[in-house]
């Protein structure tokens, strides 16, 4: 029984001091992360001006203008074009994307 007692106290106390190591050590984890240098910072990715989204919120504009606002916000996110084994002509498609 007293076994099993010492166990959990030790148990215990790991998470004490695992708890406060954590605690401790976030502040500068942090720091190093806002130190960093991040070549994007600052920049604009590019939205495509032409998306489905974009299509949509115009073609909305008139009839539901609340949704077409709505539309409007996540046409002008950027996202991601993927291009692969699928394209048949990668060069052709790059150049239309950009």
């Amino acid at each position: 029984m007293k076994r099993n007692g010492s166990r959990l106290w030790h148990g215990m106390l790991a998470m004490v001091v695992l708890g406060v190591a954590l605690v401790a050590v976030a502040p500068l984890r942090a720091a190093l992360v806002q130190q960093g240098d991040n070549p994007l910072r600052g920049r604009q990715l590019y939205v495509n001006p032409n998306s489905n989204a974009r299509r949509q919120a115009d073609e909305w504009q008139r009839s539901r203008a609340d949704d077409a606002e709505l539309m409007r916000r996540m046409a002008a996110q950027p996202v991601a074009t993927w291009m692969g084994d699928w394209n048949r002509d990668p060069r052709r498609d790059i150049d239309n994307t950009i």
